[in-house]
C-alpha cells in the first residue's frame, strides 16, 4: 500500500468497473492556488489501493496551517518522489478506470482533482465522463443517519458536526487514528460506508442514482416534484420545478415554505436577493436528489396542494428578470481557467505530449491556443528548465516574485499572508525547526535574499 514506486500504482488501477475511494490533502484549500501533495485510493470492494505523495509545483507558496494539519514538513517538500505532472498523469489513469468514485467531501477532493489535471496539461473532467458518478460519502452518512440511530451525526452546540474525524469518533476507537493523512482519511470513509451498506441496503443501492445528470434531470421535471437533502440542513425537502430553460437550470420551489399569499410573493420577488423558497438548482448541484417515494421510511411531508395561479405568478417574474441569466464570475487568472480545455484544436497535441518519452521530446510539440501554450510552459518550467531560455524563466520568476511579494488581498498566498499564519502558530504553541526553517525562507523571500524558487 505505501509502496512508492509509480509503475506500481499504475498498474494497480483497478477494472473499470471499480468502485474508488481517495481522498487528497493539499498546501492550502484554494485548488486554483494549491497543489495535491498526498493521493490515496482504494477499491470499496477490495484491498487494492495506492498511496503516494508529491511535491508542489514552483508556482505556489505552501501554507504553513495547511503544513500543520496535515504533519507535513517544509523541509521535505522537495523530496517527495512524484511531481505535479506525474502525480496527473497519474490520475487520469486511473480515474479512466473507474466508473464510480468516493470521497467524503467530495466538492474539496473533486476540485483540487480538476485544477491538477487541467494545469497539467490532462481532461479536468475525466472523472465526469463516460458515465462516471462522484458520490460525496459526508452527504450519503448524514442522510443514512435519518434512517437508523445506529449512525450517528455528533451534535455540537445544536449544530451537527459532519467531519470525518467527528464521525468516525461515533462509531470506532482512535487508538491508531490519524486523520489528516490522506491514506488513513480513506480507509476511515470505507469502514463509515461499510456500516451504511450494512444498516441502509436500501439507501447504498441507490448511492450512483444520486448524482447521475440524467435521473437528476427527470427528477427536475417530474411534476410531482422530488427531495432534495443538504447535509448542513439535515431536512429533506419536497420540491417542485416551475421554470426550466431546458437546459441546465431549473427554478424549484421549496413547498413547505412557498408563501401562501400573492403579496408576500411579489414582496420577496422584488427584494434584492433571492427568496429562500426559490433555489435554480443544476444537474450538477451538490447535494442528494431522489423521488418522492423512494423513501417512505423518511416521512419527508409532500405539499401538492398549491395554488396554481401562485406558481405562475412566480414563474412570469422568473421569466421575465434576468434572474435565468447566467453571469459567469470573471476568470482573471490562467489557474481558473479550466472550462472548455483541452480546445479542439490542441486535443490531439496534447495526446502526443502526454505520449512522450523525454522532456526533450515534449519541448517541440507545438500548440495552438493561448491557454494550452501557457500550460505546456508551466509544466516545462517545473520539469525541464534546462530545455527553456534564460529569458523565460527570468521572466516566469519575476512574474512570481511579484504574485508572492504583492501586499494586497490576493486570491494566492503571499509572503506576508504566510508570515502572518507562522506568527499565528507561534503564539498558540510555538514553533517546531521545521516551522522555522520555512519561517527565515519566508522572511529571505520577503527581503529578496532567496532565490523565488524552492530549491
Amino acid at each position: 500500500m505505501k509502496n512508492n514506486n509509480l509503475n506500481n500504482h499504475i498498474l494497480s488501477a483497478q477494472s473499470y468497473n471499480s468502485e474508488l475511494i481517495l481522498d487528497v490533502e493539499t498546501t492550502g484549500l484554494d485548488p486554483s492556488f494549491n497543489n495535491i501533495i498526498q493521493f490515496a485510493a482504494q477499491d470499496m470492494n477490495s484491498d487494492a489501493g495506492v498511496n503516494i505523495k508529491a511535491r508542489p509545483s514552483f508556482f505556489n507558496l505552501p501554507s504553513p496551517k495547511a503544513l500543520e494539519v496535515t504533519g507535513t514538513k517544509f523541509s521535505s517538500l522537495k523530496s517527495f518522489k512524484f511531481s505535479q505532472y506525474e502525480l496527473s498523469k497519474y490520475l487520469f489513469q486511473l480515474l479512466s478506470n473507474a466508473s464510480t468514485l468516493i470521497a467524503w467531501n467530495r466538492k474539496f477532493d473533486k476540485d483540487h482533482i480538476t485544477k491538477t489535471l487541467f494545469l497539467n496539461g490532462c481532461d479536468p473532467y475525466i472523472h465526469a465522463r463516460a458515465g462516471r458518478t462522484f458520490i460525496c460519502a459526508m452527504q450519503l452518512t448524514s442522510l443514512a443517519s435519518k434512517f437508523t440511530n445506529k449512525i450517528k451525526i455528533p451534535i455540537k452546540e445544536n449544530k451537527r458536526i459532519h467531519k470525518l474525524e467527528a464521525v468516525y469518533f461515533e462509531h470506532f476507537q482512535l487508538d491508531e487514528a490519524s486523520f489528516h493523512d490522506a491514506h488513513f482519511d480513506v480507509m476511515a470513509t470505507k469502514r463509515i460506508l461499510e456500516i451504511v451498506q450494512l444498516l441502509v441496503p436500501n439507501l447504498w443501492a441507490k448511492r450512483r442514482d444520486f448524482y447521475s445528470k440524467s435521473i437528476r434531470k427527470n427528477l427536475f421535471m417530474n411534476l410531482e416534484g422530488f427531495v432534495y437533502y443538504d447535509y448542513r440542513n439535515y431536512e429533506p425537502k419536497h420540491y417542485i420545478c416551475i421554470f426550466s430553460d431546458y437546459c441546465n437550470s431549473f427554478f424549484c420551489i421549496d413547498t413547505k415554505n412557498f408563501p401562501k399569499d400573492e403579496s408576500q410573493i411579489k414582496e420577496d420577488l422584488h427584494s434584492e436577493k433571492t427568496p429562500k423558497w426559490l433555489t435554480k438548482f443544476w444537474p450538477t448541484y451538490e447535494g442528494l436528489f431522489f423521488g418522492i417515494d423512494d423513501f417512505p421510511e423518511l416521512k419527508t411531508p409532500i405539499y401538492q396542494n398549491i395554488n396554481p395561479d401562485l406558481i405562475h405568478l412566480t414563474r412570469d417574474y422568473i421569466h421575465q428578470s434576468n434572474m435565468i441569466i447566467q453571469n459567469w464570475p470573471d476568470k482573471e487568472f490562467l489557474e481558473q481557467q479550466e472550462f472548455g480545455f483541452p480546445h479542439k484544436s490542441d486535443a490531439y497535441n496534447w495526446d502526443l505530449f502526454h505520449k512522450c518519452k523525454t522532456w526533450e521530446d515534449r519541448s517541440k510539440i507545438q500548440f495552438n491556443d493561448l491557454k494550452s501554450k501557457q500550460i505546456k510552459g508551466r509544466i516545462m518550467f517545473n520539469e525541464a528548465q534546462h530545455l527553456l531560455s534564460k529569458n523565460y524563466i527570468y521572466e516566469v520568476k519575476n512574474a512570481l516574485k511579484s504574485r508572492w511579494l504583492s501586499e494586497n488581498k490576493e486570491k494566492w498566498l503571499t509572503v506576508d499572508e504566510a508570515l502572518k499564519q507562522v506568527l499565528s502558530l507561534e503564539d498558540c504553541s510555538g514553533l517546531n525547526d521545521d516551522m522555522n526553517l520555512y519561517k527565515s525562507y519566508l522572511l529571505k523571500l520577503k527581503n529578496q535574499e532567496h532565490d523565488i524558487l524552492l530549491t
